[in-house]
């Protein structure tokens, strides 16, 4: 989804008071998704290595 329609969104739902309107412009003018984002990243690079699981071999001992 685009970022713009994101922010459009978001405003759409601090307008209506679904979501506190300076939250909303903290979130899109400090660019806190990209803080997100980088933490997102991160633990998905260590979940997937935390979570690896090899291949089966057959057994060597039958």
């Amino acid at each position: 989804m685009p970022l713009e329609t994101v922010y459009r969104i978001l405003r759409s739902m601090a307008e209506k008071e679904e979501l506190d309107p300076n939250l909303v412009n903290l979130f899109i003018d400090k660019e806190v998704y990209k803080i997100y984002q980088k933490t997102r990243k991160r633990f998905q690079r260590k979940t997937r290595i935390l979570t690896f699981i090899p291949p089966k071999y057959p057994s060597p001992i039958h």
